[in-house]
């Protein structure tokens, strides 16, 4: 009883659903729902018996139907009380649930050491076989003595992934008939692996690539199925997909490549038509193919603009990412992955026509992943919950000793551990309930039309016809809490302050002066889809499925910004490849093409173009780009190495190039003196090359409308390297701090002050601790028609700064997140024109060797711990690019060295 009661808390602490906001803009409001249930994925372990396991993916149903198994894939580490990694508590894990009674009831729960979404029950009911992620294994469980016991696990034998320092990636896998043999995708090898199930190894193994060097297809392959005819069908996420396999004398051969809408995700058959239902995740749609011609049979959308009446068209986001079909075959139900929702519709088959109907929405809880229907339920699991605040993720009180500071960590309130997974049972509504739902499911998503106001839209057309730039300044991982919380009349704990006014004064002034912003919400939980939430205004599919599991060193590369597997895809010439990043030039043509697995593409598919400055370019807008998207590994050779890139302070008078785009349509428009994401490098020399074409902008009077700048310092690291004595966290701040104060200043003393509005926001929140969420962040909203002296609450997202951004810019949306997104409105004051600003400097810059002007009053300078000090702290920490480094263990030496001991 005690469980079940703990389980009753857990479960309305977690997952209550009364309008609850997510850092996404959308809601999670489930009230419409007369008849559901929601079983948070706890594992019961003994040392964490309140653990709730993240990232659920995958739910498969027993061939007698009298079981279900949720399978996780994700981040799902845990620190013991001594603050170090539990090794044996983080895995992975599937959930086995009977499903004879009335509710489910877990009857086992098994521990996987690593997964990716791979599973299969077997034909006899009696064992399951389950992906191994990076240790290119599967793992066969069979049931012996009531309960699933390890039984075999079959090696694939990959040494590496297709690039050689990638480890290999187990994804999904499919089963024949009889039982005979497993098809299994090797998703970093592109590759399927046949095995033998009586002999438990691998028979045949091929490559879905094309046999020619120059002929793109078969990267990145995820979802499979197997016809009865023993076809198989396997989605190449990249490469806008299907790859046919037929199994013939024990081997796999490639009978076709089928080309399709962009990102094939999951895959779902239905033997009695012979019918293959894709979710085309990118696309937003489904497509129905007949596998006896392999031609399309039906294509839709999984949010139909027409049926649903939105007011917006072609805005993709909804990401289909998992499909079931009804056990008579009349109903298909799909998860919507960024809609938070599940699509119903009805098939129909007349004589030899295929017709679709929808039906309706229902709303689920955060990221659904999948959904199975069974009799008159379906089983749905979610993903992610709210994370809430996270204020243990950093002692609030002084720690004088390591011991003391371990329990820091050993919190786990690390934003990747406060994402909990849940299985929701949801009756299935009649045609009156879906009415409701479906309202539900759009007013959760913003898109039932909420005419402006008519104050909002005089003040929308006057920001229009007065503001002709924008400067977006995108910073690195703070939360609210650990820079503003000093700050009066805002919602601040100073407790889990770090870096107080005299280290960050411009910070503390802007958000005085301006508007302090002390509810707003980074959309992405860290680097990795942050910076994609920072520019696009949404995630791919590809980025869910691979955040979770780069973070937690579970497998992968860092397959964002432009690169897949290290390799700057996005750029189609070889050469241009080669001098971006001339270390990879073994690995560069290994991908053929210009796909991107993890970037948008644009609202009428546009691949791979679906950025803020894509939008911008579409409209015919002048921009420039300081530092997004740039290729960082040439700051990190060797410097001996021919092809190491010098950080020189004034690189502009020796002609020499710091920075090299990821994206081809930014060559023409970054600054190539801007050098990226380098921590050895001030922000204070980021900025005085912007000044130096500012200065350029004003002289010849061609200031782009758009400017994006990167001022990466507040990220902190790289200290036995750092340049000008910038070595410490507290000195890296400050350097942040004064670079962004000069860089307001600079427009509010320049002729450009009444037109321009610069918006500064952190692309994550995920290194701090914060009483609100851990999301929670610190932006800037400063210019002209900016309130002054308030604090503005209202909850908004880096979407809403998006939002913000195009609609004064006039340009289009990204997708369906800034489609329907809030203006940021209760910002601008359009009577308070007057503006101006002089930045501050930090005490503690004096105590490096930046060039400065001399104080004019005594400085003081803060006590820290010696350059030596963080050095030693920091060892084994990689800060090459944005979150290569142990972010727990990261955060746990910064609060230490900063608040927790004596200097």
């Amino acid at each position: 009883m005690r469980f079940i009661l703990l389980m009753l808390n857990i479960c309305i602490l977690m997952f209550a659903d009364d309008n609850r906001l997510l850092p996404t803009g959308f809601s999670v409001n489930q009230d419409t729902i007369k008849d559901k249930q929601i079983y948070p994925l706890n594992p019961r372990l003994k040392d964490y018996p309140d653990y709730i396991a993240g990232q659920a993916v995958r739910i498969k149903i027993s061939s007698d139907k009298s079981k279900i198994a949720v399978i996780t894939s994700g981040y799902n580490l845990l620190n013991n009380k001594n603050g170090h990694l539990d090794k044996k508590n983080s895995t992975e894990y599937v959930f086995i649930y009977s499903i004879t009674g009335k509710n489910p009831k877990l009857i086992q729960v098994v521990k996987v050491p690593n997964s990716f979404y791979g599973f299969v029950w077997s034909i006899k009911n009696n064992a399951f076989y389950v992906s191994g992620g990076k240790d290119d294994v599967v793992y066969r469980y069979e049931y012996v003595k009531n309960k699933y016991r390890l039984t075999n696990k079959i090696k694939l034998m990959h040494k590496h992934g297709m690039v050689k320092f990638i480890r290999p990636m187990v994804a999904e896998m499919t089963i024949t008939k009889d039982g005979r043999y497993l098809a299994v995708v090797n998703l970093e090898n592109d590759s399927v692996s046949l095995i033998d199930t009586k002999k438990n190894k691998v028979v045949s193994e091929i490559d879905l690539k094309p046999h020619s060097k120059h002929i793109s297809g078969g990267t990145f392959p995820f979802g499979i199925v197997i016809t009865k005819n023993n076809y198989i069908y396997v989605s190449s996420m990249r490469d806008n997909e299907l790859i046919k396999l037929h199994i013939k004398n024990n081997k796999l051969e490639i009978t076709k490549h089928i080309k399709i809408g962009s990102q094939p995700t999951e895959l779902a058959y239905d033997p009695r038509y012979n019918e293959l239902y894709v979710c085309e995740s990118r696309s937003d749609t489904i497509r129905v193919i007949d596998t006896e011609n392999d031609k399309t049979l039906s294509l839709f959308h999984t949010l139909p603009t027409d049926q649903l009446k939105l007011s917006k068209k072609n805005l993709k986001g909804a990401k289909p990412n998992g499909i079931s079909i009804s056990s008579d075959g009349t109903k298909l139900y799909v998860t919507n992955g960024g809609a938070n929702s599940v699509s119903i519709f009805t098939i129909k088959h007349e004589e030899d026509t295929l017709s679709i109907h929808f039906d309706g929405l229902i709303p689920t809880l955060w990221y659904p992943n999948d959904v199975l229907a069974y009799k008159n339920k379906l089983y749905i699991v979610n993903g992610k919950s709210l994370s809430g605040p996270n204020k243990d993720a950093c002692r609030k009180s002084a720690v004088q000793n390591d011991e003391a500071n371990s329990l820091c960590k050993a919190k786990n309130e690390y934003v990747w551990q406060t994402k909990n997974a849940s299985l929701e049972v949801i009756k299935i509504p009649n045609k009156e309930e879906l009415k409701n739902t479906t309202i539900a499911t759009l007013k959760n998503d913003q898109m039932l039309s909420n005419s402006l106001t008519k104050k909002e839209i005089k003040i929308i057309k006057f920001l229009q016809k007065h503001i002709k730039h924008i400067i977006y300044v995108v910073k690195e991982n703070r939360t609210y809490d650990q820079v503003l919380g000093d700050l009066k009349s805002a919602n601040g704990d100073s407790n889990l302050t770090l870096f107080h006014e005299d280290i960050a004064p411009n910070h503390y002034a802007l958000a005085r002066n301006f508007v302090a912003l002390d509810n707003l919400m980074a959309s992405g939980s860290c680097s990795g889809d942050g910076w994609a939430w920072s520019t696009a205004a949404h995630t791919t599919e590809y980025e869910e499925k691979l955040m979770p599991m780069l973070y937690a060193r579970r497998g992968f590369s860092y397959d964002v910004e432009g690169h897949n597997r290290n390799i700057p895809v996005s750029l189609d010439s070889l050469k241009l490849r080669d001098e971006n990043s001339p270390q990879m030039k073994d690995e560069n043509m290994l991908l053929v093409g210009d796909a991107d697995v993890a970037a948008p593409d644009g609202p009428n598919e546009e691949a791979s173009k679906g950025y803020l400055w894509n939008s911008a370019l579409r409209k015919g807008l002048s921009i420039r780009n300081y530092g997004f998207f740039c290729n960082n590994s040439r700051y990190f050779l060797d410097k001996n190495d021919s092809n190491y890139l010098i950080p020189y302070k004034n690189s502009y008078k020796k002609d020499y190039r710091q920075a090299y785009p990821n994206k081809e349509e930014l060559f023409d428009i970054t600054d190539p003196y801007f050098r990226g994401f380098d921590m050895s490098y001030p922000d204070l020399w980021r900025f005085e090359e912007f000044k130096r074409e500012y200065d350029n902008y004003t002289k010849n009077h061609d200031m782009p409308a758009l400017m994006m700048i990167r001022l990466p310092h507040d990220h902190f690291g790289g200290f036995g390297q750092a340049l000008a004595k910038v070595n410490t966290p507290k000195r890296q701040m400050a350097d942040n701090d004064y670079a962004l104060g000069l860089l307001v200043q600079t427009v509010a003393k320049g002729p450009y002050k009444d037109s321009t509005l610069i918006f500064v926001i952190e692309d994550d929140a995920q290194n701090g601790a914060d009483h609100v969420s851990a999301q929670r962040t610190i932006g800037f909203v400063i210019g002209p028609y900016v309130k002054h002296h308030v604090a503005v609450s209202t909850h908004y997202t880096t979407v809403n700064m998006l939002k913000t951004i195009e609609t004064i810019l006039s340009i289009e949306p990204l997708a369906i997140n800034d489609g329907y997104a809030q203006f940021m409105c209760d910002v601008f004051d359009i009577k308070q024109k007057d503006w101006s600003y002089k930045a501050a400097i930090p005490d503690i810059l004096y105590a490096t060797d930046l060039k400065l002007p001399k104080p004019k009053t005594k400085i003081s300078i803060p006590s820290e711990h010696s350059n030596k000090y963080w050095i030693k702290k920091m060892q084994g920490q990689d800060f090459k690019d944005e979150d290569k480094l142990d972010t727990d263990s990261f955060n746990k030496t910064l609060w230490e060295g900063i608040h927790g001991s004596k200097y």
